[in-house]
């Protein structure tokens, strides 16, 4: 059966009006805490040899959240952050100085090999084609520059810790999801861990560590429900991922 309440806000979001309004009042602030943006920080520095003092980063969908951008710059980065759409105030980029763009396209306006480092938190997961953004991210690093994002592998649509519906949305065609969700926060490409390790290296990244968040009921548990049998082990367990990676040559292997 169709589930008709999800088409239906599904639909209201297409106005570009209902859009705006729901922007304004959808919270990304994630990162918007001090105490979280230092952790985040630290997590991500965890994984890469770079220093951050005079490293050069940009930040993939900060939303409205400028911890982590306030926390890298109190380390010495020099720092800018790209967008899809407008959600970081005027007051805010202008206390940080920051080089804040905005397109819609996807296309970041800054040159080749721009970057140091490219981050993300908890944005991948939204992009419904990855491998376009990964590409891209992959242009404005530097060669042997480094890549850090956390990738959310559950539903943003309630029910995380329930096995029937942590992964719900994979008992979907994309058809039904994009009739569901694609004009919705709650919308995330579905992708398992051995799916991004694919389209890392797709896009030219050499994948140098990663921090797998299990969940917490058990294979078994997951295994029983039906829509779940085919996939691997990893892919049902893992529920959340930090990756990164290095930017290695168009010509390596």
């Amino acid at each position: 059966m169709f589930p008709p309440k999800e088409i239906a806000l599904n639909l209201l979001m297409h106005s570009s009006a209902v859009r705006s309004r729901a922007r304004r009042r959808h919270n990304t602030g994630v990162l918007s805490d001090a105490g979280h943006g230092r952790q985040v920080l630290e997590s991500f520095t965890a994984l890469i040899p770079e220093a951050l003092d005079g490293c050069a980063i940009l930040e993939v969908g900060p939303g409205q959240g400028v911890e982590l951008a306030r926390a890298a710059i109190g380390a010495g980065a020099s720092y800018c952050a790209f967008d899809v759409s407008e959600y970081l105030d005027t007051d805010a980029i202008a206390d940080l100085d920051l080089d804040y763009r905005v397109d819609s396209s996807g296309h970041m306006p800054w040159p080749d090999g721009s970057f140091d480092v490219v981050w993300s938190h908890s944005v991948l997961e939204h992009v419904p084609e990855p491998a376009s953004l990964l590409a891209e991210i992959h242009r404005v690093i530097r060669t042997g520059g480094h890549h850090v994002a956390s990738i959310d592998l559950e539903t943003h649509l309630g029910g995380r810790e329930d096995p029937e519906h942590m992964y719900e949305f994979l008992k979907y065609p994309q058809w039904m999801w994009n009739l569901m969700t694609s004009h919705r926060s709650g919308f995330v490409n579905r992708l398992r861990l051995s799916q991004w390790r694919s389209l890392f290296a797709q896009a030219g990244f050499e994948i140098t560590g990663e921090r797998i968040r299990s969940a917490r009921c058990g294979l078994d548990e997951l295994r029983a429900v039906p829509y779940l049998r085919s996939y691997a082990d990893e892919d049902l367990l893992a529920k959340a991922v930090t990756i990164a990676a290095r930017s290695v040559p168009a010509t390596a292997s």
